[in-house]
């Protein structure tokens, strides 16, 4: 799931709307490739016939009509599928597994997890900072690594709720095409849903100060029932 150098297309994806957006990506593509092909077919090869003066330089309305019609064509062949995935990422399903509320700081992540009958208590909070240098094991990615990652159950819809406490920041986790704004006073939420097991990696992504680039976001996906057993455990140790 982490990108490589000298990487062009995107990386590992682990849910489906990362995986519609990756295909979107694609097919936006062999659009932009579709037009290329064909300007530089008209740039080379139809301009430099003799009848190209007169389609050109005289009045020619099938010619017309074409590059009127055609460019309409194509823009609707890339505004459908985008229109479609704008609302269907917006659409909340009724019902989800649990809810997390993610709080923005300067410069540090808080994940604050809600009451439900299985953590038999209160509801528990922890703070997620950035692994320094010298603390960081062998294999652990540099400037991704946290102390305490988010812990949550894969192929079960999650509600994700930001805020921030300070200034504006941004969740994002692109392996899940997932990204909402942390707004001060304000609550904005997304769904995201993972299907596979494994740890995704984000960085918040709207400049928000000196250390911006150290709000890693750590997310490790695990099957329900662990992470039901977790949350149990968690609660007593935290809550």
């Amino acid at each position: 799931m982490l990108p490589h150098f000298n990487q062009v297309l995107f990386s590992g994806v682990s849910g489906k709307k990362g995986m519609q957006l990756a295909c979107l990506f694609d097919h936006i593509c062999a659009v932009a490739t579709l037009i290329l092909v064909l300007v530089f077919y008209w740039a080379v090869v139809v301009l430099q016939k003799r009848f190209s003066g007169h389609l050109l330089y005289k009045e020619h309305k099938p010619l017309e009509t074409a590059w009127t019609v055609l460019p309409m064509l194509l823009l609707i062949w890339i505004a459908l599928p985008s229109l479609y995935l704008l609302y269907s990422h917006d659409e909340t399903p009724k019902k989800v597994f649990t809810t997390v509320k993610v709080i923005g700081h300067q410069w540090y992540w808080e994940y604050e997890y809600s009451t439900w009958e299985i953590f038999k208590g209160e509801a528990f909070s922890f703070d997620s900072f950035m692994v320094q240098d010298p603390d960081l094991k062998y294999g652990s990615p540099r400037l991704l690594t946290v102390d305490k990652p988010l812990v949550l159950p894969y192929k079960v819809p999650v509600r994700i709720l930001t805020t921030s406490a300070d200034v504006i920041h941004s969740w994002t986790l692109p392996s899940l095409g997932v990204k909402a704004d942390a707004l001060p006073g304000r609550m904005n939420q997304l769904i995201l849903c993972s299907l596979k097991p494994g740890i995704s990696w984000g960085m918040c992504s709207e400049i928000c100060g000196d250390a911006h680039a150290y709000m890693p976001i750590e997310v490790e996906f695990i099957s329900p029932e662990d992470f039901i057993k977790w949350s149990q455990e968690a609660a007593e140790k935290i809550g």
